[in-house]
């Protein structure tokens, strides 16, 4: 598994999360800027980062595994 950090810069002030993904590139929990907890999800969805900018947090480990 590998955690991302969104750092798109949006026009409007949007809030940017980090993401989980597994080894086949599908989300399987986020964690929203303003909250420290990880929201996990019962099956792994697809992930796109079609127009966003993400920077890997290599030292980040979600509580969850």
């Amino acid at each position: 598994m590998k955690v991302f950090r969104e750092v798109t810069v949006w026009e409007d002030n949007t809030l940017n999360h980090d993401y989980v993904l597994n080894d086949a590139g599908k989300v399987v929990a986020y964690r929203k800027a303003s909250n420290p907890v990880w929201e996990t999800f019962t099956k792994p969805l697809p992930f796109s980062r079609s127009y966003r900018k993400f920077k890997e947090l290599k030292n980040e480990a979600p509580e969850f595994a």
